[in-house]
């Protein structure tokens, strides 16, 4: 092994043609006529998919220069998708042209870390001005909006996720998993989920989207700390025996007994995960109470006649489903009329104790609401129909991405869709910044063009997506947006608010994308642009790059 160094233009020109690759496989998914990408798995059926980040995580180069560009981009998409859920096309888009535009001013003398402080400011006033146009979601309407547009122009995913919002409310739990019909349809049933994730990364089964998903487990909830494998050892006998997976809830999982569970797992002897509890105190001994209501079992604590080394199956509760990432567990119950009494009386309970007046302190009141919240919303679970497995995992991509945004919707507020609001703000922002009358560098000025012109490429690749020219599409726009600012437009036609106007894509129409329903969520919007603009920001001013390269072998120790 050898290290082979890059320097100066060179070193940025390879990184930019490994993005490239990516980008343009990526970006050929964005908007209503966007294409889709056929992914060859090895083994099994091609994956057909418009899902941004599924793309770009297919993508490996050969060459390792342009690998490290190509790896650098899909770090923006999967950092906007770990955050924002969706995103990850224009994450993509926008990375790629910050990357073209910053090459450009370095290479033409601009110093690189001036240029970088000119694309900070530029990216922290185009937050502010998003977020100056955002509006909040006001009706289910504007929710089913978000999720078609999120599903590709699917308005039929849009209504289901709407309705599933609607059912669990906005902080519930919505999961998406493949149906076994051609139909799409929407399940609510018992579960909960809490913010604690897997204590390893070797407990991971979808190593995609690094989630450990097991059917149908087993789940043992203790308040105590497991290290000992002799305590353990007993009920991981009976669990392999009975063919059954297993979650386990504790205090802390590790030692001897952490590292039994990881290497069964990796084995395939035992489809196994550990997280640790959730909060603390007497509100954890509650919590796990509510978890033990919803799978069933027993609680083991320090009150318990039964210890681990004597567990039975019987102590053990139970669900349909779990998935565990890094941050968080969700449980999808199991159809049980004993365990959805259970959860009905523990219900009742909460809500008894919320309505007595005076007896509860504001942080006991906090803790009861969001337990009754979790336990009264239930899990809406959508499972997605198709003709065969190709069409149902292409469809699914597209149900999560929108679930997704539907929450971020929901959260943060909406702004017009179609690459417009990023389009309608860099104009804004270019006008402020000459207003304030800042004191600031050519090469600062530089690294503000970076980011404004980026602005334009969503836009810019959703209309070349659709075989228009995305120069006059701007050009209309920018025109209308400029005029529309003052007293007259100069087309005669009166808009009430230029920051919704634009290109309708689809149709291949102007006008007020909001009330069209053409609407993204801000949080995906923002997540994108900030992830972009900081990976970019550090891939301008790196001006070496040193790869590992393995030695050839020397011609003398070749076989004749």
């Amino acid at each position: 092994m050898h290290q082979r160094v890059v320097f100066g233009d060179e070193a940025r020109k390879q990184l930019f043609e490994g993005a490239s690759i990516l980008a343009r496989a990526v970006a050929s998914t964005m908007g209503p006529s966007g294409h889709n990408v056929t992914i060859d798995t090895t083994v099994g059926a091609p994956l057909i998919t418009k899902d941004g980040v599924t793309v770009a995580r297919a993508i490996n180069l050969k060459d390792r220069l342009q690998s490290m560009g190509a790896e650098l981009i899909k770090e923006v998409a999967s950092k906007t998708n770990d955050l924002a859920g969706d995103g990850t096309t224009t994450a993509t888009v926008l990375a790629h042209a910050m990357l073209k535009e910053g090459i450009k001013m370095i290479s033409s003398g601009r110093n690189s870390i001036y240029v970088k402080k000119g694309m900070d400011l530029a990216t922290e006033e185009v937050l502010k001005s998003l977020k100056e146009i955002a509006t909040p979601v006001q009706s289910k309407k504007d929710i089913v909006n978000v999720g078609t547009i999120s599903a590709n122009g699917d308005v039929n995913i849009g209504e289901l996720l709407a309705e599933a919002i609607e059912k669990v409310g906005e902080d519930g739990i919505i999961t998406v998993e493949p149906g076994k019909s051609t139909s799409t349809i929407l399940e609510v049933v018992e579960g909960l989920q809490f913010d604690n994730g897997y204590v390893s990364p070797y407990f991971v089964t979808n190593s995609e989207k690094n989630t450990v998903e097991l059917e149908n487990p087993l789940i043992l909830v203790t308040n105590r700390k497991i290290s000992s494998l002799d305590e353990l050892f007993p009920i991981l006998e009976k669990i392999a025996n009975a063919d059954r997976s297993l979650l386990i809830i504790a205090d802390d999982v590790e030692g001897a007994a952490l590292q039994t569970l990881i290497v069964n797992r990796l084995k395939g002897n035992l489809m196994c995960c550990a997280v640790k509890a959730p909060s603390y105190g007497d509100n954890r001994t509650d919590i796990l109470g509510d978890i033990s209501c919803v799978v069933g079992g027993t609680v083991l604590d320090s009150s318990s006649a039964v210890q681990l080394k004597n567990l039975d199956l019987e102590h053990l509760g139970v669900a349909t489903k779990v998935v565990v990432s890094r941050s968080s567990t969700t449980i999808v119950g199991a159809p049980d009329p004993e365990l959805k009494q259970q959860v009905e009386e523990r219900v009742k309970t909460l809500r008894a104790a919320l309505s007595q007046d005076g007896t509860l302190d504001e942080l006991r009141i906090d803790r009861y609401r969001k337990r009754l919240a979790k336990l009264a919303g239930g899990v809406a679970v959508v499972k997605v129909g198709g003709a065969t497995e190709t069409e149902i995992l292409e469809r699914k991509d597209r149900v999560e991405d929108a679930h997704n945004a539907t929450i971020a919707a929901v959260k943060e507020g909406i702004v017009p869709g179609g690459g417009s609001a990023l389009f309608y703000t860099q104009k804004i922002v270019e006008e402020r910044l000459r207003n304030q009358g800042r004191s600031l560098s050519e090469d600062e000025w530089a690294g503000i063009q970076v980011i404004l012109n980026a602005c334009k490429a969503p836009l810019e690749t959703i209309v070349r997506n659709t075989g228009k020219s995305a120069e006059v599409v701007m050009d209309k726009l920018a025109e209308a947006h400029g005029f529309l600012t003052k007293a007259k437009p100069s087309t005669g036609t009166s808009f009430d608010d230029p920051r919704s106007f634009g290109y309708d894509a689809a149709r291949g129409t102007y006008g007020n994308l909001v009330e069209k329903g053409i609407i993204d969520p801000v949080k995906v919007t923002r997540c994108a642009l900030e992830h972009a603009s900081s990976v970019v920001g550090l891939m301008l001013t790196c001006d070496s790059i040193i790869i590992n390269e393995k030695d050839s072998p020397m011609a003398g120790d070749q076989e004749e």
